[in-house]
């Protein structure tokens, strides 16, 4: 699966300085890179209710949302490694980060919604015995959970 970023390297220039973005790619690697490790960082909390990576084509009303999120998360990435950023920029930036976060864990515990995202697919109750999934499916083992203490 090709990586999709939420988020793109015009997004973090219009945050940060360019002639920053420009040294940070230098020294830090490649910006892309910088913001799908972002987006998957968001992705992790938002699995858990939604399928991933969001479709932002499908889903225009989440696509500012998850584009500020990803660049916020993105930018305290590159300012926190960066030696020579007042500490105040890595502060506020830390800020936004965790802002960032706790929104993406008030999603993961359905304090928060994603608008218009698709929901993550339903398990097929026929490959699951209680909350087990069966790999190989076939017959359920005899002696699971509870079953055990009554044979």
């Amino acid at each position: 699966m090709a990586e999709t970023a939420y988020a793109q390297a015009s997004d973090l220039s219009a945050v940060l300085d360019s002639a920053l973005v420009t040294e940070l790619q230098s020294s830090s690697g490649d910006v892309t890179a910088a913001l799908n490790d972002a987006s998957r960082e968001l992705d992790s909390y938002l699995g858990s209710r939604y399928a991933i990576p969001i479709n932002t084509t499908a889903s225009p009303k989440c696509a500012p949302i998850l584009r500020q999120r990803t660049v916020a998360v993105a930018k305290y990435l590159f300012l926190s490694r960066k030696i020579n950023v007042p500490p105040l920029a890595v502060e506020i930036a830390h800020a936004e980060y965790s802002a960032a976060l706790a929104w993406s864990r008030d999603v993961a515990k359905k304090l928060a919604d994603l608008e218009d995202a698709a929901p993550k697919p339903i398990e097929d109750p026929a490959l699951t015995v209680g909350r087990t999934p069966l790999l190989f499916g076939g017959e359920p083992p005899v002696f699971a959970g509870d079953d055990f203490l009554t044979f």
